[in-house]
């Protein structure tokens, strides 16, 4: 998320047509195209209030109707009202994280990244702990072009959430636009050290062992992605054209 860390089965729920347009959005899928990247969270934190800034009841339910109808719009794509309905929200409650975050999906949706990136990073000084922030802000520093600090927001992000493949796939998929082959690697193994199993990976990885001339390597991925997905036919080609003769 631009809301929290696991994927809304609303969004899940939408068909690949509509989410290959807006993938690193509603299908939580990174600039890799893996899957997860950027996460929904299932359930709304409850709106929480502090002594200095104290809401009355009649907000209180108006920010949770206002929520409520935002991510309406925001599931059947209807980007301008839920554009709206967030922006309400922050009128309200300047320091809503969950606003914040949410304010910046639909203006990267709108492809306002300069303003996505203004609203991911205002949430972050409020909480900078959250690796979910960095993490939706180095999608937005990609999609603006910003390739060196959409690594930096990467990296920061897996201090923040060590467990977390996803970015880890992401650094990798970085570092090959880099041309920094070996870092890719380390960071694509990385990856699956921590439990990343999705084909795309193996293949991926597969693929950059090839370059640097490591068959043995290279195969044993290709056959672990065929192992995820039998079907895949160019991964099958790739494996049945390796070459045999490993000697040099």
């Amino acid at each position: 998320p631009l809301y929290s860390s696991a994927a809304s089965d609303v969004y899940k729920r939408q068909d690949r047509k509509t989410a290959a347009a807006d993938r690193w959005v509603y299908r939580g899928e990174d600039i890799a195209g893996q899957s997860g990247s950027i996460t929904i969270m299932k359930k709304r934190k409850k709106l929480k209030t502090t002594k200095k800034i104290t809401l009355s009841s009649r907000k209180v339910n108006r920010i949770n109707t206002l929520f409520a109808q935002a991510y309406k719009d925001l599931e059947a794509n209807h980007l301008v009202e839920a554009e709206k309905g967030f922006q309400a929200i922050l009128d309200i409650q300047p320091t809503n994280v969950q606003a914040l975050l949410m304010r910046g999906i639909t203006s990267g949706r709108l492809e306002n990244f300069a303003g996505a990136s203004a609203f991911l990073r205002k949430a972050i000084m409020i909480e900078p702990g959250r690796a979910d922030l960095y993490q939706n802000l180095a999608v937005i520093l990609y999609q603006q072009g910003s390739v060196e600090e959409a690594l930096e927001a990467y990296l920061h992000t897996s201090r923040l959430d060590p467990k977390n493949y996803r970015v880890w796939f992401s650094i990798g998929y970085i570092y090959i636009k880099q041309y920094k082959i070996e870092e890719a690697i380390k960071a694509y193994e990385k990856s699956i050290e921590l439990g990343n199993r999705e084909p795309k990976i193996y293949v991926e990885l597969g693929k950059l062992l090839l370059s640097v001339q490591n068959l043995d390597r290279a195969e044993s991925h290709f056959t672990n992605a065929l192992r995820e997905d039998p079907e895949n036919r160019a991964v099958s080609y790739t494996h049945l054209t390796l070459p045999t003769n490993r000697e040099v």
